[in-house]
Parts: C-alpha cells; structure tokens; sequence
C-alpha cells in the first residue's frame, strides 16, 4: 500500500515544510503533524491523503478541508495587583471583551482503498496549538 499526502488548497508546499521541519511527518505515512504557527490564521486548507493498492493498483482519495480560527481580538487582559511577591502574592488575572469563533477541532478520518473489499487506514490530521 503506498500513501501521500497533498495539500490541494492553500499556500503551503509540503516539500519546503518537511525540509524546513515545520512538517513533522513524513508525506507517507498515515500521520500528518505540522510545527504550531505553520497555518495562517482565517485561512482555508484542502488536505488530500492518497492509497493506491500495490496488488491492484486501485486508487482511494479522501480530501478534508481545515478553515483556520484567526486569534482573538479586541480584549482588556488586567493583572491585579501590578507589583507582587512569587508564591506569596495572588494575583487575579482578567481577560474581558474579546471575540473569537469557535475552537478548531482536531479532524480524523479514514480512506478506503478498494470499493469491494475495503482496507481502511486510519488518518489523523494534528495541529500543534502554543
């Protein structure tokens, strides 16, 4: 079974971030793990992951598209008090009025190769979040 991954929207080149390191998984392998700050946020990804069958040559395609959540923004973020003492000062830390959109999941998924008898491989697509 031979398998890729390809990215058929957006502006990545997976080659340049496997050479760079900012892709963490080889494009082979069932795994696709990129570094945290790789995706351009408010962006839209199309990842295509690619089985041909070694015996039959049949061909199985599986696309996923990832739309990337933009950082929050328009917030207040207050620490109280300004000036304090590690471990004996508490602190009180207060984040109000920011806007954001709902949490980017991690996505997964699974390819069939032949229509008939087919032969999942599992997927897993992971963004590293810091």
């Amino acid at each position: 079974m031979g398998t890729t991954w390809y990215i058929t929207q957006g502006d990545l080149n997976l080659d340049k971030l496997r050479a760079s390191g900012a892709l963490t998984t080889n494009r082979s392998m069932s795994n696709f793990v990129l570094k945290p700050q790789v995706l351009t946020p408010g962006g839209s990804y199309k990842f295509a992951f690619k089985a041909v069958d070694a015996m039959t040559d049949e061909v199985g395609i599986s696309e996923l598209l990832v739309n990337v959540n933009a950082p929050p923004a328009g917030g207040i973020f207050v620490v109280t008090p300004l000036v304090g003492f590690a471990l004996t000062t508490q602190f009180t830390l207060n984040a109000t009025l920011w806007n954001d959109e709902p949490e980017v999941p991690i996505y997964t998924g699974s390819a069939a190769v032949n229509p008939i008898y087919p032969i999942r491989i599992p997927l897993q697509l992971v963004f590293i979040l810091e």
